[in-house]
């Protein structure tokens, strides 16, 4: 099982200093990419897209695990959605980059709470509301009834 979060600036997320499968210590940061639709610009040749980058720590003996660690979901215009495997991991990533905020099926980041106070719960940091995939080893996400990762239907 996953747990999916929604982050407001890729670049700033805190990572728990350990490695993200055992919790050893760190020897490697690993890449997980992703290209979206950014601002829907239309283009003389199309619609302009955006490339997001994350790196996320790992050991030496998971260096070349093959399951995908950090999956990025969506690129929205207000926040990245990501998920990371469920477990203590997961929690005291949500604690160090201050998700602390549910919508739907994500954890959301809640800067307003931090600037503002926690009775800024008027602010929503999301357009629409996004459906995973039911199979568990996929990181798709559901549109007009079909993952678009693995291509399951599913309605």
């Amino acid at each position: 099982m996953r747990i999916n979060f929604g982050i407001r600036d890729l670049g700033a997320i805190r990572w728990p200093d350990k490695c993200l499968w055992c919790g050893g210590s760190v020897d490697e940061w690993r890449r997980v990419r992703r290209r979206g639709i950014s601002d829907v610009h239309i283009l003389p040749l199309g619609i302009s897209t955006k490339k997001v980058a994350l790196y996320y720590p790992v050991c030496e003996k998971h260096k070349d695990f093959r399951t995908e660690g950090v999956a990025i979901h969506g690129i929205y215009k207000e926040f990245f959605e990501i998920s990371l495997p469920d477990g203590k991991y997961a929690q005291e990533f949500s604690l160090l980059n201050n998700c602390n905020k549910f919508d739907g099926h994500r954890l959301m980041q809640n800067i307003v709470e931090a600037i503002h106070g926690s009775d800024s719960d008027s602010v929503t940091y999301f357009e629409e509301e996004r459906v995973l995939c039911p199979d568990g080893g996929c990181i798709g996400i559901i549109e007009d009834g079909i993952c678009t990762e693995c291509g399951k239907k599913v309605w």
